[in-house]
């Protein structure tokens, strides 16, 4: 079989969380099961997503977010062993446009 074998993904290897963007909003896709579920906490920054107790208790795991997002407007859904939190966009209000004079 010309294939190579690391292909097979391993019976133990979880799938790994999913980050990605569209023009307004961030969205991160942490695979988690219920049981981890009931000790999560979310907290989040303008640019890094927390999720303490996961994968362990007293583990926070860091997620670096690609851009700004807002601190309002942060939903969280859980769905089929799937947690998805979508952050709102930021927009960069430090930047001003500069007039030239003639």
């Amino acid at each position: 079989d010309p294939l190579p074998q690391k292909e097979q993904p391993a019976k133990s290897a979880k799938p790994d969380m999913d980050i990605f963007e569209t023009t307004d909003h961030v969205f991160v896709k942490v695979p988690i099961s219920e049981s981890q579920l009931e000790q999560l906490k979310i907290k989040h920054t303008s640019h890094a997503l927390m999720i303490e107790n996961f994968p362990n208790l007293d583990h926070p795991k860091k997620i670096s977010l690609p851009c700004l997002v807002k601190r309002k407007g942060t939903k969280a859904v859980y769905k089929d062993g799937l947690l998805e939190v979508m952050f709102q966009k930021q927009q960069d209000y430090n930047m001003s446009e500069v007039e030239i004079i003639r």
